[in-house]
């Protein structure tokens, strides 16, 4: 006797329509790392905009130096105190063109606040080096005259501010003084 065979349980009758492609675990493994992404990347945008998760900090600018009022002056015409600096050590260096050398001691001025000469102080290093490129860029002709002398004075002036800023985002150097000048 032969036994017929069984028919699974789940098996459903053909009715000739196609059965529906299973994609979707597919799509949603492709799709959760671009939606992952996408979600940082906005997250981020938002963030670093300030327009989520900042809303009580606020960025700090570090001061730069304030005039300094002579407390006796008259408010509508103030008068400035200058304060004044002496760079320690002489620079010494060659002439341009000259077998000679020049050795030039300075002092620097500022009618801003003491933290314009601390950071003259802080930056010194910098400070000896933009001087001496200035002072070996000088003829013997040019320091020996006032005029050059002067003229002198104007470049290291800029040259110290120009440290300052580089260093500190700000200048403040009124003058520049030659306490000592020898040139052999």
């Amino acid at each position: 006797m032969s036994t017929p065979d069984p028919v699974p349980p789940a098996a459903a009758p053909d009715t000739g329509a196609p059965a529906p492609r299973k994609r979707g675990r597919k799509r949603l493994l492709l799709a959760l790392p671009v939606f992952a992404a996408a979600l940082g990347g906005g997250g981020y945008y938002a963030w670093s905009h300030g327009l989520v998760g900042r809303a009580h900090a606020k960025t700090v600018v570090a001061p730069g130096p304030k005039l300094n009022v002579d407390p006796e002056s008259d408010p509508a015409h103030p008068r400035y105190k200058t304060s004044y600096y002496k760079i320690e050590g002489a620079f010494t260096t060659n002439l341009q063109d000259s077998p000679r050398f020049v050795q030039v001691e300075i002092g620097v001025a500022t009618i801003y606040d003491p933290l314009v000469l601390a950071r003259v102080q802080t930056h010194e290093i910098p400070i000896r080096s933009a001087v001496l490129a200035v002072l070996a860029q000088q003829s013997e002709a040019g320091v020996n005259s006032p005029a050059g002398r002067a003229a002198l004075q104007a470049q290291l002036r800029t040259a110290i501010d120009r440290v300052l800023v580089q260093k500190e985002g700000f200048g403040g150097i009124s003058d520049v003084y030659v306490t000592g000048l020898v040139i052999q």
